[in-house]
């Protein structure tokens, strides 16, 4: 008879995220991810977590898209 472990239940916090820049190719990522799907480890997220690092992609998207905006019209100006 094997004797297992009992897999342990992880919470992701907000900063996780932020920390590894969203990057889900990370190495911390891809572990917790290989952990996971070999049931070692259950994740876990809240809702509130879940809606915090959905508004800090958005907020990012919107810097990356204003700084675009930006350069793109310096561009034109000095195109013409």
């Amino acid at each position: 008879m094997e004797i297992r472990q009992p897999a342990r239940l992880v919470a992701l916090d907000t900063e996780v995220f932020v920390r590894n820049n969203f990057n889900y190719k990370s190495t911390l990522f891809v572990k917790l991810i290989e952990l996971s799907e070999s049931e070692k480890i259950y994740l876990y997220l809240t809702t509130v977590v879940q809606r915090e690092v959905l508004a800090h992609i958005h907020q990012e998207v919107q810097e990356a898209k204003k700084n675009f905006e930006k350069l793109h019209k310096e561009f034109r100006k000095q195109a013409k």
